[in-house]
């Protein structure tokens, strides 16, 4: 369906008061652009369907003006394709753009860590407390909380490093790369008997903490692994199964 229940839900909560809606055209369109958003990203809707302004409006309960201006921002952020007179819809991941974030993360990231291991600053409790709530996400299975926490572990090390501003600059670009992480239904990242992502962010931290830059540099190659090369066999299977869905596949294929 193009919108499930789960937009009913929301609308329903905005009765209630739990979205405080202003009058204002501007707040409006947040609502519907961050609804849209987490439909997307968390591959609810997936590249191709169809977004229906009537419908939108209908379910929110607005003019189809601040539902227009959040598709036009969406579309300018890569998530929506506008095509005149045949409507908009949701755009392939695009997997040029998931090497370029990733390639991005990798060096602004790693630096900044490698100086906190060099320089044996201490790590905040607040990330060894999200590492123990991330653990606890992946036991329930609540995969948007997990991946939630995860990004929150390195906006807490670049924040306790005095980097902040950056980690501005990376998280615009996260949506997409949950995409991503999102189109693998099954989540095996987080799955196993050593869990990768789980296995890599204690790694990580556990090099900031001995100094270990060496060891630090090449958990942060495989954590990020902006070509895509460590587990391209991976990606290519799970790709395969919906090659419609993606852009730039020609990345992975040699």
């Amino acid at each position: 369906m193009l919108l499930n229940q789960s937009f009913n839900h929301r609308r329903a909560h905005m009765k209630t008061g739990v979205f405080k809606v202003k009058n204002s055209r501007s707040s409006n369109r947040d609502i519907i652009y961050n609804a849209i958003l987490d439909k997307i990203q968390y591959c609810e809707w997936v590249p191709g369907t169809l977004i229906s302004e009537t419908r939108l409006a209908e379910i929110f309960g607005m003019s189809r003006t601040p539902i227009r201006e959040a598709l036009f921002v969406l579309a300018q952020e890569g998530f929506v394709d506008i095509f005149p007179q045949a409507g908009s819809y949701v755009s392939k991941i695009d997997l040029k753009r998931i090497q370029e974030i990733l390639f991005m993360r990798y060096h602004l990231e790693y630096p900044l860590l490698e100086e906190m291991a060099s320089r044996r600053i201490k790590i905040p409790d607040s990330v060894e407390k999200i590492l123990l709530l991330m653990k606890y996400s992946v036991s329930k299975e609540d995969w948007k909380e997990t991946v939630a926490l995860d990004y929150s572990i390195h906006e807490e090390l670049l924040k306790s490093s005095g980097h902040e501003y950056i980690w501005n600059v990376i998280k615009k670009e996260l949506p997409h790369y949950t995409r991503f992480r999102f189109f693998e239904p099954h989540h095996n990242e987080f799955k196993g008997d050593k869990p990768r992502s789980l296995f890599e962010h204690s790694e990580m931290l556990e090099a900031i903490r001995s100094g270990e830059v060496d060891s630090l540099r090449e958990i942060m190659k495989s954590h990020y692994d902006y070509n895509l090369d460590t587990r391209r066999e991976y990606h290519m299977k799970r790709i395969n199964l919906h090659p419609e869905f993606f852009s730039n596949i020609q990345l992975l294929s040699y």
